[in-house]
């Protein structure tokens, strides 16, 4: 269900989400309530105890698996740096690899697959529980055709009180 939300977003939002700067860190809110920012933005993501501030730091291109697993013929792994800080008031949870994909510049959605990026932390495997205040940065990885480059950063979560869709564009593709 997740993953069919986010590639319909995705290639919904390919056309209006287009844009962004690398030196922005302001967060921006569409009329359906879903934030749009771009690499470097901390978008606010809603739980059931709270929400969570969750920063786009770096999208890594292309990266080695740590267990040292090679990318099929024709594709490759990147990585998705994000961190999560918990403004909830209880334990705040989250599965990054169950909602995360990147849209390419094709239009389609890539989902996040199990794996761990040579270098980062692969959040626990992807199990976040914060404490109120309390952060964890990490890494998602993603496979996708060598060609494509990625347009798009989407987050979902719908953990929280309906879904969110957290939405990070970057320029020109990465």
């Amino acid at each position: 269900m997740r993953t069919a939300i986010v590639l319909l977003t995705g290639v919904f939002c390919l056309a209006a989400c287009s844009g962004g700067s690398r030196s922005s860190s302001a967060t921006t809110t569409t009329a359906n309530s879903h934030p749009v920012g771009s690499l470097g933005s901390t978008l606010v993501i809603p739980g059931v105890t709270g929400a969570a501030a969750v920063t786009l730091l770096d999208m890594i291109d292309p990266i080695a698996d740590a267990t040292g697993r090679k990318a099929q013929p024709g594709t490759r792994y990147v990585a998705v740096r994000l961190r999560f800080v918990s403004r909830a008031t209880g334990v705040y949870r989250e599965d990054p690899y169950a909602g995360l994909a990147v849209v390419g510049n094709d239009g389609n959605g890539y989902p996040a697959r199990p794996g761990q990026a040579a270098g980062c932390s692969d959040f626990n495997r992807g199990n976040i529980d914060l404490q109120p205040d309390q952060q964890v940065t990490g890494c998602v990885e993603v496979q996708l055709p060598e060609h494509v480059k990625v347009v798009q950063i989407q987050l979902v979560s719908d953990l929280g009180l309906g879904n969110t869709v957290a939405t990070w564009n970057l320029p020109h593709g990465s």
